[in-house]
């Protein structure tokens, strides 16, 4: 066994161990689809890791463009329940290496198309679908919020970019007893991976799964705030940007005061508590730390996954509140900058989330409606509003 297969299949054998791979067929393809195709000059070891791996950054260094992270791929393509035979939308072609699973899957028969807006990365997914030998994927150039109706309907639409809604017309091109599968931002920087089917004139979940991507270009991110860059490798997602927003670097280079808080003790009651700041608090923040800072411990940081860090927290117009944790398996403390009202905002969603149950992403149920269904949301149900539909969001 040469070098490659002994480094893909390791890393097979350590998602399933993890319980990230768990349907036969979407092992059977990580296993003979090679991710080196489409990373080429990458060391292997890079290459055959369980982390996403950025291929193109912006002018202020956010990246746009990735090989996803093989563990949430393995999600996605298992919440897609494909088949033999499936015509299949990818939105986002990324390096190519997701169609090329996409086209190891649908086989026999299936045929796989994968838009994205940027030339230059469809040119990169051609070449990495060449070299691995993809003879039933087609990728094209342009915005995927249209998707792409010359070779519609399709059995499967995917996005490998997040979206806050479902486009209309990935639902026109979508066949009877279709499956839509998006990284779905609930509140901002907030996403989970959202299997949905149609139900009646709405689209309601199947199975949602936490994630982390790179938002859509193109029409359907017109109007967003892009991220706010406070130091080198170091950005802040805010819901809404306080009055203070600028003042973070000044704020993080200050002193801080720390409170010991216990939730948090797992990825699924993080996330949790991340949706549940983003649904109550309108200063609810992500931070983000590039793969330069991602080990350095005078950052805050509470999870480190795929080569960067993230924690959550309350952006006021006064001051900062975020988690933090020292050390991998530590406790995690609430860091205040600036004033205590970010503070005092974050312990008071955290004692409703409390009273609310703690609920966590497994009892997360989505309804997606165009703007003309009317909607009556039961208690303790969110609704989010969005540009061309509504959000009705439900956790237990």
């Amino acid at each position: 066994m040469g070098e490659k297969a002994r480094l893909r299949n390791e890393l097979v054998d350590g998602l399933k161990a993890r319980g990230a791979v768990r349907d036969g067929r979407v092992e059977a393809a990580l296993r003979s689809v090679g991710r080196h195709h489409f990373l080429p000059g990458r060391p292997l070891e890079d290459v055959y890791s369980d982390t996403a791996l950025a291929t193109h950054r912006d002018g202020a260094g956010m990246a746009i463009s990735s090989s996803s992270q093989p563990a949430i791929m393995a999600v996605m393509l298992e919440q897609l329940d494909l088949a033999p035979g499936h015509r299949v939308l990818e939105v986002g072609a990324g390096t190519g290496y997701n169609a090329a699973l996409l086209g190891n899957l649908v086989e026999p028969g299936g045929r796989v198309v994968s838009v994205d807006i940027d030339p230059a990365i469809v040119d990169e997914a051609r070449a990495g679908l060449e070299r691995h030998g993809a003879a039933n994927v087609e990728v094209v150039a342009g915005d995927g919020a249209g998707g792409w109706p010359s070779a519609a309907p399709y059995d499967r639409v995917i996005a490998t970019c997040s979206a806050d809604e479902v486009p209309a017309a990935w639902v026109r091109q979508l066949a009877p007893g279709g499956r839509v599968v998006l990284p779905l931002e609930l509140t901002r920087a907030v996403m989970f991976s959202v299997a949905l089917e149609p139900d009646g004139a709405c689209l309601r979940s199947v199975s949602t799964s936490p994630c982390g991507f790179m938002r859509i270009r193109g029409s359907l991110a017109s109007g967003r705030a892009e991220p706010l860059r406070v130091a080198d490798g170091v950005f802040l997602e805010a819901a809404e940007r306080a009055a203070g927003g600028e003042r973070v670097a000044e704020w993080l280079d200050g002193p801080c005061s720390t409170t010991a808080v216990t939730p948090t003790g797992s990825v699924e009651e993080f996330f949790g508590l991340r949706l549940w700041l983003g649904l109550v608090d309108p200063g609810a923040c992500s931070m983000i730390l590039g793969p330069e800072l991602a080990e350095d411990r005078r950052w805050p940081a509470l999870w480190r996954v795929g080569g960067s860090a993230f924690t959550v927290g309350v952006l006021a117009a006064d001051g900062l509140a975020v988690l933090h944790r020292d050390d991998d398996a530590g406790p995690a403390v609430l860091r205040a900058y600036g004033e205590p009202t970010a503070a005092a905002r974050f312990e008071r969603a955290v004692a409703s989330w409390r009273e609310a149950g703690q609920p966590g992403g497994r009892g997360l149920h989505v309804t997606a409606c165009p703007l003309d269904v009317p909607l009556e949301p039961p208690p303790g149900a969110h609704v989010l509003r969005r540009r061309f539909s509504n959000l009705l969001v439900e956790l237990s």
